[in-house]
């Protein structure tokens, strides 16, 4: 398997859309072998987004940026849907959030699809946010996962 390259990710410029793609792209299963220890984190970046616990295991993951308008997305292990909106210092705008998440989820259930897959939703922020606008974005079903979040999970890696 190829390693994932952040250069072919972000064509133009680097971009936190970018390095959380490729992030999640380093969680594919056969990224295992090409670096141990990134794989790992990866993995557990997965985890920490889906909420899962730590010995989930990742069969198959597939990730992008710009479908539909939604930064971030990620098919894992041909069963859930992960969908990223990645806010640095701007806040939500109209009702972007419910719409991606009404799309994903007419995607979820789309007849084509042999099973119904399950959709995550998460609100990314590195910057400040209020507590009332959190609140009121976790009320429209999305997970939300901070700078202090991500800052914990690097830290656990820093031999990456």
């Amino acid at each position: 398997m190829d390693k994932p390259n952040i250069f072919q990710i972000a064509t133009k410029e680097l971009s936190q859309d970018a390095f959380l793609t490729w992030m999640l792209k380093w969680a594919a299963p056969g990224q295992r072998e090409n670096d141990p220890k990134l794989y790992e984190c990866a993995r557990q970046f997965v985890i920490m987004l889906l909420k899962e616990s730590p010995d989930f295991q990742i069969t198959s993951l597939d990730a992008g940026r710009q479908w539909n308008n939604v930064d971030v997305w990620a098919e894992i292990n041909d069963d859930t849907l992960l969908i990223i909106e990645d806010k640095k210092y701007a806040t939500e705008h109209g009702n972007q959030l419910d719409t991606y998440r009404e799309m994903a989820q007419e995607w979820c259930l789309h007849p084509d699809r042999n099973k119904t897959w399950k959709l995550v939703c998460v609100y990314l922020k590195t910057g400040n946010e209020a507590a009332k606008d959190l609140a009121e974005i976790k009320k429209k079903h999305y997970d939300t996962i901070g700078r202090a979040d991500l800052v914990k999970l690097f830290k656990r890696h820093t031999d990456v």
